[in-house]
């Protein structure tokens, strides 16, 4: 018998449906008026919320791609690269950064969450690039490196680590995976069945979000959709999924990919609970970090 949601969990998932947070993806012409927007907007580069849950937090400049950077309190023993999330057309919010704070104190990080140029304006061949040399400077600097996503981030940062084998360079020493979107073209034939079930998520919409990243990339490229690639040479990977989003058939599918080939792969369902529920504050999102906590130094105290 599956656990009950909590009751946070419940208010949000009502609050999603009754507010129609769906349209975004779900109404062509709302997204298409999203996307014109985001067209036409000025590069104004990101700014820091003044909020004091930020405190630890500041900015950096990368080839001309803005990082956000977390520090602990105390010393820190280790890095984490974050790639945010939001279907490859929105940046980083709030709530990415609260988790960004709260992981570099939990894990005793310094936490790096560089913020990839997104589509429409920009396409997947150029971000892919440009966060694969920001991971290897990352990984001549740290003996020890998390990579982590959540969504769109969670696609891109296996498509990253793909790349970086292929060129021969070292990986991360763990993935870990929130939602990850994994397949832009949503060509599973199971996923029509979660449509109804997830209140954030639109087949239809990711569709169309998915050709504007990819650009004049075939969506099979593992650099669009990294479940078209390989990945028998993955390190560590720990994955979370609602079994109420979209994206569950997918991962599903692909946890069970990564153990027959042999990966060291875990995956955390959450019952009934929707999309990139990790990302926010409810017991089940706020539980995700111990466990990512155990899964990190569990493997360094092993080493």
């Amino acid at each position: 018998m599956e656990n009950k949601r909590s009751k946070q969990a419940e208010v949000l998932d009502s609050l999603f449906r009754k507010i129609h947070i769906k349209d975004e993806y779900e109404n062509p012409e709302i997204l298409e008026r999203i996307l014109e927007f985001k067209r036409n907007a000025p590069d104004t580069g990101f700014h820091l919320p003044a909020q004091k849950l930020n405190h630890a937090l500041s900015l950096e400049r990368y080839r001309g791609m803005d990082v956000v950077h977390g520090k602990p309190s105390s010393a820190s023993e280790r890095a984490v690269c974050f790639l945010h999330g939001g279907a490859y057309i929105h940046n980083i919010n709030a709530g990415h950064l609260i988790y960004l704070q709260e992981t570099a104190e939990k894990l005793k990080a310094d936490v790096y969450a560089p913020l990839y140029p997104l589509a429409p304006k920009h396409k997947c061949e150029e971000s892919v690039e440009l966060v694969k040399g920001y991971l290897k400077d990352l990984l001549d600097q740290w003996d020890d490196v998390t990579l982590m996503g959540d969504s769109a981030g969670g696609g891109l940062a296996v498509s990253v680590c793909q790349v970086l084998h292929d060129e021969g360079n070292i990986l991360p020493s763990r993935i870990v995976l929130f939602s990850p979107w994994l397949d832009v073209s949503l060509s599973n034939p199971d996923s029509a069945e979660y449509q109804d079930k997830d209140p954030v998520l639109s087949i239809s919409g990711l569709r169309t979000c998915g050709k504007e990243w990819a650009g004049d990339l075939d969506w099979r490229d593992n650099r669009v959709s990294p479940v078209f690639g390989k990945t028998e040479f993955l390190p560590p990977v720990l994955m979370f999924s609602g079994t109420g989003e979209l994206f569950y058939p997918d991962i599903i599918s692909f946890y069970e990919r990564l153990e027959a080939e042999g990966v060291d792969a875990k995956l955390v369902t959450a019952p009934g609970l929707f999309h990139d529920y990790a990302m926010y504050p409810i017991p089940e999102g706020k539980s995700t970090l111990n466990t990512v906590a155990a899964f990190v130094l569990k493997e360094e105290r092993e080493d």
